[in-house]
């Protein structure tokens, strides 16, 4: 039988989005042209499988023999239950599926009894080996390290050989069980395989401002550092020498975390790699509370709760205990001896878990913040200003920044954001705009107040800086600015390649390193235009990300931490911060899911981002590509949501070497994982269809808008998940396309609404005013002044939105709002105190819908400052 049927597998896995989707769908493939007995068919997807599967150590080349000989011979049955019970045992977590360096060959070519590799519950991983004759050389690196191999050992593994760099290279991309690799003297560059070199030129492109090992050796494996530090930055390197000790160049004891020597490696080797896991797997502080729950308390202190001694006995309240269980309570306590550390002066379990955050997260140093990233910000902020201080911050930030703003008596210049009307969206603020208000200040001989920026990245649409060319512009003219980059919904972004220049800690690295390279140094002192170029002599990185763990990690909520990479740390400021907001009695089950959110990205990061980018790339497709789906809906592309003026559409690419060209090229770009969805042709607007989703399918969103719903892929999606969202959006569509068949109305869009952009404040608040020939000027605002003037009840009175403050307003009207007014979500100001409301932003708040606005009474208004107030003689 010749019919060809390439794939008849209707998951939802329709995306060769990298080289495991297309290696599962050759699975796939084979299996349905041995079901169809088509010999020529089967026997060439298996030859292409083969070229995939030597970057995978299970199943093995063995199964794969074993395949094309029973083809060869036309026994199809015999390959369709051998291949069938592969593909079965590749769908199964990890640590069920086979024992180290044994295939199960024989086990797997007969029928499989459904419990047979369960029985296996420790941890399996592959050891990557880049040796320059892997042939002769893999089965004797195989039966020393099998024997190597105990019981009681906590995880195992398995080998993966490759003989060149480009391998290495796809390698580490493709397969991210993956958790160490060793490099070997004398190993190729490139490879037989077009894709891999094609790999290896990108991921080159990236490492061209890193530290050039190149440039010193010809030893791929030196370069080879260079390129697994950016596609794996938690993952172990080794190194095995032909040379002795003496022999080898400093370079190497630098790039590797241990160099082997040829004389009885394979002990040393082994030892290592488990050790390299455990300390990515330790946990100090949830290690700490767990063994601190397991001994018997007698509690004369705090905490009638801690374990459960108030509740577990009680006839009304057991249902709580019940709900969350022994453990809870067992780990619930104020004590920070007996093994337990404190958060405000960490020296033990709390300051190791902090060390390993800071490797973890590429940083110099990181801290634990248990009541949110809104806490994390104010931190930051007043361990960095005074009174004074000139801040830059965008207008989409987070309300907790200027909160904490107006707490350090810093005055902010607001930047104003892309908007787009169509969407009711917010995009970034330009870097021109950014530049051209610095060289104001400049100008103005007030840049040396100009202490602090702070933009928020990703913004809440995904739209994601371009940081690396910001900071090197921003640092050309403020070589001492400290960065604040609010990364609430970005702290996934460490651990994938995709996000490799997009993230605060790993540009402030690749800066530091390319401004003590010998060539930033020539390049900077032979250029006729320096303007664009930091003085190497001055710059001092002080770069700080802050992160809402627990919005895209696996942190209990409230879960933030803050990333350092500061040159000119104040310990004595940052400390003071700290203990200003942070409280005396912190959560400690935050603390510990904190310390786990950590090792499961050191050991399973990868993994994670890579499955969720994968299902986010599956979701786009079948959404732009269902006949009935995409007639109602549509996800905003980049220039939706920060619009260039480019005539031609721009189609995010599927590929993921494809798309790892796009993120690291100059410019904004889109987290694939976040999408905003136009539903205007539902003819609802974004909270009407937020409650049919949850109240009909029970699907949660958090943010909408006029026209558009954001569903955001995490790590802990999954397909069956994706899938369901098809589905629901299929049937949402069908039954909209039905009415309208019945000639019922639907679609409609909404007019679109005017965004407020530049905001103006009442001069006795606007403490500095630059004008500007060309532009609008720069605008500083003092909210403390204005925000402290509201406490005072004479001060003050109130404006309802109505159609008469909305005709006075059109008319010339304006007002001096007293408080910050805070849709939520998305959580960022639309007022700030001392900012003058006028017809725009009268009209703009007039048409929200959302429920939740902080700083809107329902039956007073907006609080605002009396004129008696602004007239008044005796402000200072």
């Amino acid at each position: 039988m010749t019919t060809h049927h390439y794939c008849l597998n209707t998951s939802l896995n329709t995306v060769e989005f990298d080289l495991n989707s297309k290696r599962q769908q050759l699975w796939s493939a084979v299996i349905d042209a041995l079901a169809y007995m088509d010999g020529t068919l089967s026997m060439a997807l298996l030859h292409e499988l083969m070229a995939i599967e030597r970057y995978w150590a299970f199943p093995s080349l063995a199964i794969q023999y074993r395949l094309q000989h029973y083809v060869g011979l036309g026994q199809f049955n015999l390959a369709l239950q051998l291949a069938g019970n592969c593909q079965a045992q590749l769908l199964l977590a990890r640590q069920k599926s086979y024992a180290p360096f044994n295939t199960f060959l024989d086990d797997l070519d007969k029928p499989l009894y459904e419990d047979g590799y369960a029985k296996i519950k420790k941890p399996c991983f592959d050891l990557l080996i880049i040796h320059p004759n892997p042939v002769a050389y893999v089965e004797l690196y195989d039966r020393a390290l099998k024997a190597l191999q105990q019981e009681r050992d906590e995880c195992y593994y398995d080998l993966v050989f490759v003989n060149n760099i480009a391998d290495a290279a796809l390698a580490l991309i493709s397969n991210p069980n993956i958790q160490a690799y060793m490099s070997v003297s004398g190993s190729l560059m490139y490879s037989d395989s077009a894709l891999a070199n094609q790999c290896l030129t990108t991921l080159q492109g990236l490492a061209r401002t890193e530290d050039n090992y190149a440039l010193i050796s010809v030893d791929n494996a030196l370069i080879f550092t260079q390129i697994a530090a950016i596609i794996r930055p938690e993952i172990e390197h080794y190194y095995l020498s032909e040379l002795a000790f003496a022999a080898l160049s400093p370079h190497y004891f630098q790039a590797f975390h241990r160099v082997f020597y040829h004389e009885h490696p394979f002990k040393d080797l082994h030892h290592y790699v488990l050790n390299g896991i455990r300390e990515r797997y330790n946990t100090p502080f949830y290690n700490a509370l767990h063994a601190y729950s397991k001994k018997p308390k007698g509690v004369f202190h705090a905490l009638p709760i801690s374990r459960a001694s108030s509740i577990k006995d009680s006839l009304w309240v057991k249902d709580f205990y019940e709900f969350y269980g022994e453990n809870t309570f067992n780990g619930e306590t104020s004590s920070t001896q007996g093994g337990m550390d404190s958060l405000l002066n960490p020296k033990g379990a709390i300051k190791s878990a902090h060390d390993k955050a800071a490797t973890c997260f590429g940083a110099q140093q990181s801290f634990f913040v248990t009541n949110g990233t809104s806490t994390s910000n104010k931190i930051v902020t007043q361990a960095n200003l005074v009174p004074d201080d000139i801040v830059f911050v965008s207008s989409d930030c987070h309300k907790s920044i200027p909160y904490a703003i107006m707490l350090c008596g810093a005055h902010a210049v607001f930047l104003e954001t892309n908007a787009v009307d169509d969407f009711d969206l917010y995009g970034a603020v330009p870097l021109a705009l950014i530049i051209n208000k610095m060289q104001q200040l400049s100008q103005a001989g007030l840049l040396a107040r100009l202490k602090h920026i702070i933009l928020t990245n990703s913004t809440f649409d995904g739209l994601i800086y371009d940081v690396e060319a910001y900071m090197m512009a921003i640092l050309a003219i403020k070589p001492d600015i400290v960065f604040h980059w609010d990364e609430a919904w970005f702290a996934h972004a460490h651990f994938n390649v995709l996000y490799h220049r997009r993230h605060a800690m790993n540009v402030a690295k690749r800066l530091n390193v390319r401004f003590q390279s010998a060539a930033y140094r020539y390049l900077y002192d032979t250029a006729t235009d320096r303007s664009h170029l930091p003085d190497p002599d001055r710059v001092v990185l002080r770069v700080y990300a802050t992160q809402s763990t627990h919005k895209s990690l696996s942190s209990f909520r409230q879960g933030s931490m803050i990333h350092v990479y500061d040159q000119a740390f104040n310990h004595d400021h940052f400390f003071e911060a700290f203990y200003i907001h942070t409280s005396t009695s912190p959560n400690y089950q935050i603390l510990a899911s904190l310390d786990i959110a950590r090792r499961q990205m050191a050991l399973e990061g990868y993994q994670r981002t890579l499955t969720s980018l994968h299902l986010a790339m599956m979701i786009r497709q079948r959404i732009a590509n269902h006949p009935t789906i995409s007639q109602v809906f549509r996800v905003l592309s980049k220039e939706d949501i920060y619009p260039t003026g480019n005539a031609e559409p721009i189609h995010q690419p599927h590929d993921f070497l494809a798309s790892i060209h796009e993120f690291n090229s100059e410019g904004f770009v889109i987290d694939p994982t976040r999408m905003t969805v136009d539903i205007a042709k539902t003819g609802m607007d974004g909270n009407q269809f937020r409650k049919l989703l949850i109240d009909k399918y029970d699907i949660q969103v958090n943010k909408t808008s006029r026209n558009t719903v954001l569903f955001i892929v995490n790590i802990g999606a999954t397909e069956q998940t994706a899938h369901y969202l098809i589905q629901v959006l299929a049937e949402i569509a069908e039954r909209l396309l039905t009415r309208q068949t019945a000639n019922t109305v639907i679609g409609h869009k909404k007019a679109p609404i005017q965004l407020p952009q530049r905001r103006h404040y009442h001069p006795l608040f606007s403490t500095l005013s630059v004008a500007c020939a060309h532009g609008e000027g720069v605008e500083v605002i003092d909210m403390r002044q204005a925000f402290y003037a509201g406490f005072q009840p004479q001060n003050i009175s109130y404006v309802l939105i109505n159609q008469d403050s909305l005709a006075a307003a059109q008319q010339g009207q304006t007002w001096v709002s007293a408080s910050y007014v805070t849709p939520y979500p998305p959580g960022f100001p639309v007022l700030v105190p001392g900012q003058i409301i006028d017809a725009p932003l009268l009209s703009y708040l007039s048409t929200l819908k959302i429920k939740e606005i902080h700083g809107y009474h329902e039956s007073l208004g907006l609080k605002i400052l009396h004129e008696r107030y602004l007239n008044s003689d005796n402000i200072k």
